[in-house]
Formats: structure tokens, sequence, C-alpha cells
């Protein structure tokens, strides 16, 4: 039997509440920990359903700080290369040893931002502290992007 999907759930790391009209999904752990996730990824993709067929009228993406910091996508990068990087050590990248985790990584931004753009809801996303590459892309994707003035953009490509 398929579970059913629901706009508020609370997982390790991230979780969905509504306030008012507004479905607010929080981001607090590692964001990279979801990216290799399929399982995950395909419930999100059937949350983006769910706001869809809601009467809601927007999506606010809050990202907490760390969660999308360079700390984090260089454990990511050392994971995927084989190659030990920190954000202290930086290495440019010339190949992949895990190659499925890199494209899976891809996959499931080109998914978000596929879902994000086609919503017929007011996207925002919110961030703050230290922002990698991936999902400064991400956040274009939203129709308004607030950051705290301490952010960040770490756009190491």
């Amino acid at each position: 039997m398929k579970k059913e999907r629901t706009i508020e759930f609370i997982n390790d790391g991230m979780n969905c509440s509504v306030i008012d009209d507004i479905a607010i999904l929080t981001i607090s752990g590692n964001i990279f920990d979801y990216l290799l996730n399929i399982e995950l990824d395909n419930e999100m993709l059937e949350w983006f359903d769910v706001i869809e067929d809601s009467k809601l009228k927007g999506v606010l993406f809050l990202c907490e700080k760390g969660s999308f910091c360079e700390a984090n996508y260089a454990k990511f990068l050392s994971e995927v290369t084989g190659v030990e990087i920190t954000p202290d050590k930086p290495v440019e990248v010339s190949k992949f040893v895990k190659t499925n985790a890199r494209a899976l990584q891809i996959n499931m931004i080109i998914n978000f931002i596929c879902k994000s753009t086609n919503l017929r809801k007011v996207v925002i996303t919110a961030m703050q502290g230290d922002i990698v590459t991936p999902f400064f892309g991400t956040s274009l994707a939203s129709d308004f992007r607030f950051v705290d003035e301490k952010t960040v953009f770490r756009l190491t490509h």
C-alpha cells in the first residue's frame, strides 16, 4: 500500500509546516545527505505534487545556517572524487571516482529546479550562512530570494 503524502512532515534535518496559506520547508541538516538518497528525492518530488494540488498560495524554503555550507560541499566532493578537499585546501576537480553519486546529485538538483519553476505558487527562498554553487543556482528558480546580511556565496566553480 502506497503511503499517503501530506504537506506537513518532520524528518531528521528537514521539516515542513503550514502557516496561513504558506508551506514552510525548513532545511536544517546537511543537504548533501538528501541529494544522494533516491527515496528522499522521490518523496520530495511527490511533496511538490501535493503542494501543487493544494489551496496553498506559496512555499518558503528556509535554509538554516550550515545546511548549504562550504564544509558540507567539500566533504561531498571529497567522497565523489576520492581526493581530500577542505574549504582551506581547495583542489581542482578533474574527475569523479563515484560518477553515479555525482550524476545522482545533478539529477536531483535538476528535478528540484524543474518542480520549483513549474509550481503554480509563489516560491520564496531564504538562506543564511555560506551558500555553495549548487544552491545559489537552485535559489535562482525561486520567485523571490532573501539572505541575511552575513550570507556569503561560495561560487567555487
